[in-house]
């Protein structure tokens, strides 16, 4: 039998407290990202959802920062929106994929 283990008990405290703080930073920028690229791409919520087989709640959370995306995702988001995962990323101000 597996045995769940609660990882946040081996967080060292001193950084969990600052992990809201650096994720969020992510997180706004993520979804400023994502959003710039559906405006530009004229694509709405629920045409990435269907493209990404996946919720318009989940597009909706991404957008406004409430949810973050597993790598998953992102390669999917990316492959819809024909977008750079380093931009998306806020790696790269490049938006376009490189070839």
């Amino acid at each position: 039998m597996s045995k769940v283990i609660n990882i946040n008990k081996k967080i060292n405290p001193d950084i969990s407290k600052h992990r809201d703080k650096y994720s969020s930073n992510i997180e706004y920028s993520f979804a400023d990202r994502l959003n710039y690229v559906m405006l530009v791409r004229n694509i709405t919520n629920v045409q990435l959802a269907d493209k990404m087989y996946c919720a318009t709640s989940t597009i909706a959370g991404y957008r406004t920062g409430a949810r973050i995306p597993n790598a998953i995702m992102i390669k999917e988001i990316c492959r819809s929106l024909d977008v750079s995962a380093d931009y998306l990323l806020c790696l790269s101000d490049s938006i376009l994929l490189q070839e």
